[in-house]
Formats: C-alpha cells, sequence, structure tokens
C-alpha cells in the first residue's frame, strides 16, 4: 500500500481475524517507482514479548489520551489510545512505525473498520500530504471535497451521489490530500443502520457487511476497487461544505472563511494536526472555490444544488 509517492510495507506479527480485518481497510495502492518505504510492524501487547521502558514521566498525555508532544518524543512521535487500546510509534528519519494492540479478546473490532487514522496522519505529512476528515466525490470530471465536522452530511451526500448514478464516489469520510488531488485513504464506506434496503436497491446494489462479533457495529461496504461508482482519486475543482438546515440552497465563501473552516473540522480527529497540515490546508482552501451548502431533506434536491456549484 502506499500514500501518494510513500511506499507503506505492512508486517503483521501473526496472521489471524484481527490482522485480516486491518490488511483489508486500506485502499493505498502502493505507488510506482515510490521515493520512499515505510516500515509499519503490528503487533500484540500479549504473545509478542513486547516490553516497555518506564513511561511513568508520560502519565500526563497517556491520562488524557493525548499524543505526547513532538518536543519531547523527538525524533519520534508517539500515542497511547486507552479507547482504544492502541500504541502508536512513529521515527519519520528511519520511516518506521509500530502500532501495538491489545490482546483479541481486549480489541473492539469496530475500531478497526477504518483504523490508526492518526498515525496515517504522521506518514502522510511526513511526505507534504494531509490525511483530512472529509469526503471525495466526482460530478463530471470535477472533483468537490466535502468538508465539515461529524454530523453534518458528508456521508449521506457522498455516497447518495453514487447511488443515485449522479456521480462517482471517492470516499465519505477520510481522504489523503496533495495539493488539490484527493486519494482514498480507506476502502470500506460506514452505512448507516437502516440504509441496507437503499444500497441493495440502488446501483450499487451490494449487502452491506457486517462485523458478526460486534452487532451494535455499523455496516459497511467493502469496496475492491472494481466498483463502476468508485474512484481511487480526484482532482479537486471545488470545496463544499454541507450543514443540515431543512432546506436546500448554498452561496460562496470567502477563502478566509474557508480556510479557517477546513483547517478547524478536517483535523480535529486527529489533535487538530501538525503546523504543517495546517499550512497546506490552508493554501488548499485558498486555492479552490468554497461553498456552504445547505442540506434540505430530499436528496436528490441537495444533489442537484452540488451539480449547480460545479457547473459554476
Amino acid at each position: 500500500m502506499g500514500i501518494f509517492d510513500n511506499k507503506i510495507a505492512v508486517h503483521f506479527s501473526r496472521a489471524d481475524e484481527i490482522s485480516d480485518l486491518i490488511a483489508n481497510a486500506f485502499n493505498l495502492s502502493a505507488p510506482s517507482g515510490a521515493q520512499t518505504t515505510t516500515n509499519l510492524y503490528v503487533v500484540r501487547l500479549s504473545g509478542d514479548g513486547i516490553a516497555f521502558p518506564d513511561f511513568e514521566w508520560a502519565r500526563e498525555w497517556i491520562e488524557a489520551c493525548e499524543p505526547i508532544p513532538t518536543a519531547v518524543t523527538s525524533p519520534y512521535r508517539v500515542f497511547f489510545d486507552r479507547n482504544q487500546g492502541v500504541i502508536y510509534c512513529y521515527d519519520e528519519f528511519n520511516h518506521s512505525a509500530v502500532i501495538v494492540l491489545r490482546s483479541a479478546q481486549e480489541i473492539d473490532s469496530r475500531s478497526l473498520i477504518t483504523p490508526f487514522r492518526l498515525l496515517w496522519s504522521w506518514i502522510a505529512s511526513a511526505q507534504s500530504v494531509s490525511i483530512v476528515h472529509a469526503g471525495a466525490i466526482a460530478l463530471g470530471e470535477r472533483g468537490i471535497l466535502l468538508a465539515g465536522p461529524s454530523g453534518s452530511g458528508k456521508s449521506t451526500l457522498s455516497f447518495g451521489v453514487a447511488t443515485s448514478s449522479s456521480g462517482l464516489f471517492a470516499a465519505d469520510d477520510c481522504v489523503a490530500v496533495s495539493t488539490t488531488r484527493a486519494h482514498a485513504v480507506y476502502s470500506r464506506v460506514k452505512l448507516a443502520s437502516d440504509t441496507k434496503t437503499e444500497i441493495m436497491g440502488s446501483t450499487v446494489h451490494r449487502v452491506p457487511d457486517h462485523l458478526p462479533e460486534a452487532h451494535q457495529a455499523k455496516p459497511y461496504l467493502q469496496i475492491t476497487g472494481n466498483e463502476h461508482w468508485f474512484l481511487r482519486g480526484v482532482e479537486l475543482a471545488a470545496i463544499v461544505f454541507p450543514v443540515i438546515a431543512g432546506q436546500t440552497g448554498h452561496y460562496r465563501l470567502e477563502a478566509r472563511q474557508a480556510q479557517r473552516m477546513l483547517t478547524k473540522d478536517s483535523q480535529r480527529e486527529l489533535f487538530g494536526g501538525s503546523p504543517r497540515d495546517t499550512i497546506r490546508l490552508a493554501k488548499l482552501a485558498g486555492a479552490l472555490p468554497a461553498y456552504r451548502l445547505l442540506l434540505g431533506d430530499n436528496l436528490g434536491t441537495n444533489i442537484r444544488a452540488l451539480e449547480d456549484i460545479v457547473g459554476r
């Protein structure tokens, strides 16, 4: 797998269902002629002979569930994710990373449907690429970045474009962005629990996948890359910030406002991102036209408003 010019070689300490769930999560095809190779090792806390130094000095950040500041851990990036039971360590200069997982019995498999976003952001940022909490679609030949906080309607709108044959789908929640090119990170699309009938009856015509051992998890679609409605990447022509408003409409945003919105909302799940990410995203928002899209109750009307935006 890879992120633009960076090849990522993933090494698992064991072969089991957890490793398979992780390995099939990504749509990061290895680039040809990659400039850099990052080796990622996925190991288990128990049974793999893992030994840790004393981390008492890091208790403040561990208990707060925050990444340890780079000024403290340089040249490494370190995060103890107590919520998911994962430890991340990344060495930017030697291009290597380690993910330590709890035992299979202690892992919440729901967290592995679209996993390790923070680590991908570290690896990508070192290569002048940003991992962005956003969706990406294409209407005709014009790519659109759908940005905004969770609950703003990005996923429903982005996948609705695919199910209605109005356009093509790249990602609903996470993309890698380099300059004005957006690439899907995950090969899975999380779905609302009540969309199974809609998906099966649409142009997508697929039975959603489920985690058999996690009945409360959202259903999802596993993307193979051969779907007629799916794009691995898209050249962006506009940024759209949807918001659920009860009625459909849209208006143009000033560049400064778009920059504030994009850098704030798209990096929230990455603890604000890095200063380099902030600069890159501000440049992106300054280079592309940006719009606020008001979402009403009718998906078709919302998509027509989106088509009106890119037709300008």
